[in-house]
């Protein structure tokens, strides 16, 4: 019986008026900008903002499984509310790049690549 790799987190209570830019922001000052292949921010439409989540996938399960510890409890830079994070049902760089183009979001993407750094958050 094989396991699935998880790379693939779910981030709920992001304030709706954070943009692609601002979660970029965020995750560069919790530093897994080195670690990010994708980040989804679904939008809705009618009002113009974000959903309240996003899809985030990272190039290693190492760095997911530190990513949804640091975001589980995380207060927002200049924004009140705390995330929470979890696993995503959908996998993975390329199932979330597709189900992306499927529904309109603000998105961010570049291309998968083998980093050779550590996870910067520890367990504690």
């Amino acid at each position: 019986v094989s396991q699935q790799v998880l790379t693939t987190v779910v981030v709920r209570n992001v304030p709706r008026n954070v943009t692609v830019g601002d979660f970029w922001s965020e995750l560069q000052l919790l530093g897994f900008q080195n670690f990010v292949t994708l980040v989804n921010l679904p939008e809705d439409k009618k009002m113009g903002r974000n959903r309240g989540y996003a899809f985030v996938n990272l190039s290693t399960a190492d760095s997911a499984f530190c990513f949804r510890k640091a975001m589980n409890g995380h207060h927002w830079h200049e924004h009140s509310g705390a995330a929470m994070a979890n696993w995503a049902i959908v996998q993975g760089h390329d199932a979330n790049a597709a189900l992306a183009q499927e529904t309109p979001s603000k998105r961010h993407s570049k291309p998968q690549k083998k980093y050779g750094e550590q996870c910067l958050v520890h367990d504690m």
